[in-house]
């Protein structure tokens, strides 16, 4: 579900407990990143780190991150955080991690492990992409059974 604060920001509201989030939600979510997808609507926050890692592997044609977006499932969530950013605080962020096997800028094959947050960056309908090497260990969340 995407709720509407006023007809200018969109937050993104898919779990109901943002600590213990359900499958449903999450499902739920990755249908809306594919819609955006779909539309050409998803964008990637302009920040050094993401810019770079887009170049390294030659990732830098929106159709490359796209092809790897639409293969993320429930399996690679790993967290919901809240925003910290005064800008966007209490806002929830979701957090996947996918390995690819990416090829660099010279021709080094490797397996990848990519960090990738979902949130809301100023009027777009979704954004505060990040979309990079992960810095740590991302621990895959573990669904009930």
């Amino acid at each position: 579900m995407v709720s509407y604060i006023d007809k200018k920001i969109v937050t993104m509201t898919f779990v109901q407990d943002y600590q213990n989030p359900k499958k449903d939600e999450i499902r739920a979510l990755l249908d809306y990143i594919r819609q955006l997808i779909s539309n050409h609507e998803l964008r990637i926050v302009p920040r050094r780190k993401n810019q770079d890692f887009l170049i390294r592997y030659n990732l830098v044609e929106p159709d490359s991150i796209y092809i790897i977006l639409n293969k993320l499932t429930v399996n690679h969530f790993c967290e919901c955080q809240l925003s910290t950013d005064p800008e966007y605080y209490g806002e929830i962020l979701y957090i996947f991690r996918i390995v690819e096997y990416l090829m660099d800028f010279e021709q080094d094959e490797e397996d990848v492990e990519i960090y990738v947050k979902f949130g809301r960056y100023k009027e777009a309908k979704i954004a505060d992409i990040s979309f990079h090497d992960a810095e740590h260990f991302l621990t895959l969340y573990q669904w009930e059974r």
